[in-house]
C-alpha cells in the first residue's frame, strides 16, 4: 500500500507521481511500508543472523537496497536458491523490482548503534526501516554450502516483445502488447514438456515504459545477470526488460518445461500493464 507522510492510504486511482507534472516518486509523497509499517524498527542483538525474506509487493516500483555498514548476503532469488551465497558489499545494492523475491542473511554489526535500511534507486535515497542493535554479543553462523540446480543447454528458440505505445492510427489510445497483441486477443505459445528453450526478451526501443518486467508461472529459467563479483548464472521467475534489451540486443534466458502440462500465462508484471493487455497465455504439451 501506499501511504502519505501522515499515514493516511494514498490515492491509488493514480497511477503516476502527484502533484501533477513532478518526476520522482519523492514528490509523490507515497512511502513504501514494510510489513504494513512505515519505516519500521527492526531489533537485532550484535552479531545475530537474521534471514530477511523479502518479497516486492509494489504494482509500479524498482528499488535498490542496502543497508548502512552492513553487507547483504543473497541466498535465492524469486523463491530459488542461488549455487552460491552473493555477498553485497556495503557500498553495492540489491535489486528487487515490482514482483521480484530476494532472501538474504543479514549479520548484525557487532557495534551497537541505529543502521537504516534505504532504498537508492535512480540516486535517490529514501529510509525504509531502522535496525537497531542493543547490547550484548551474539554470534551466529550460516551454512554457506552452495546449491546447484543445474545448467540447462541451447536449444530451441522463443522470442518475446513488450510493446507500450498508441494504437495504430490513433493519438490518445494505448495499448499494451506481447509480441503485437493485447490480452486476449493473439496466438497461445506452444511449448513442449521437458525440452529446453532459449528465449530472447526485448523492450521495443519505442515503449513509452522502461522496463517492462517479464514473469512465467509454473517454470522458472536461467538468466545471467550483475552479480556482487562479475556476471552470474542465476534461477529466477521474473526479471526486468529495460531498452537497453532491444531487438539487436535481447535479454537471453534459458528454461525447460517440467512435470506440468496445460495451460497458463506470461505476463508483464507491472500490474497496470497486465491489467491492459500485457500478457500473453501458454499452452504446454507432451508433444510437438
Amino acid at each position: 500500500l501506499f501511504y502519505t507522510p501522515t499515514g493516511t492510504v494514498a490515492n491509488l486511482d493514480l497511477s503516476t507521481p502527484s502533484p501533477p507534472g513532478s518526476a520522482s516518486w519523492q514528490d509523490s509523497q507515497r512511502r513504501i511500508t514494510i510489513n504494513g509499517q512505515i519505516v519500521p524498527k527492526i531489533t537485532m542483538q550484535p552479531g545475530e543472523v537474521q534471514r530477511w525474506r523479502m518479497i516486492a509487493g509494489t504494482y509500479d516500483k524498482f528499488l535498490q537496497l542496502q543497508l548502512a555498514g552492513h553487507t547483504l548476503n543473497e541466498i535465492a532469488v524469486d523463491s530459488l536458491y542461488l549455487p552460491k551465497v552473493d555477498t553485497w558489499g556495503v557500498t553495492q545494492t540489491v535489486e528487487l523490482d515490482s514482483g521480484y523475491r530476494s532472501d538474504v542473511l543479514v549479520k548484525a554489526s557487532s557495534t551497537p548503534g541505529t543502521y537504516m535500511l534505504t532504498d537508492n534507486y535512480a540516486g535517490q535515497q529514501s529510509v525504509l526501516a531502522a535496525v537497531v542493535v542493543p547490547h550484548p554479543t551474539l554470534e551466529s553462523q550460516w551454512n554457506a554450502d552452495p546449491v546447484n540446480h543445474g545448467p540447462v543447454a541451447d536449444r530451441h528458440v522463443q522470442k518475446m516483445v513488450f510493446n507500450f505505445g498508441p494504437l495504430t492510427g490513433t493519438v490518445t489510445e494505448t495499448n499494451f502488447a506481447v509480441d503485437g497483441n493485447v490480452y486476449p486477443d493473439g496466438p497461445h505459445r506452444k511449448l513442449v514438456l521437458n525440452r529446453i528453450d532459449r528465449w530472447e526478451l526485448v523492450t521495443n526501443t519505442g515503449s513509452k515504459s522502461n522496463p517492462h518486467l517479464f514473469h512465467i508461472h509454473v517454470n522458472p529459467f536461467q538468466v545471467i545477470r550483475p552479480g556482487p563479483t562479475g556476471p552470474e548464472m542465476v534461477w529466477r521467475d521474473t526479471v526486468s526488460v529495460p531498452k537497453e534489451n532491444g531487438p539487436t540486443n535481447p535479454l537471453v534466458m534459458y528454461t525447460q518445461y517440467k512435470v506440468f502440462t496445460g495451460g497458463f500465462v506470461i505476463h508483464c508484471h507491472l500490474v497496470d500493464h497486465e491489467d491492459n493487455g500485457m500478457m500473453q497465455e501458454v499452452d504446454v504439451s507432451s508433444s510437438p
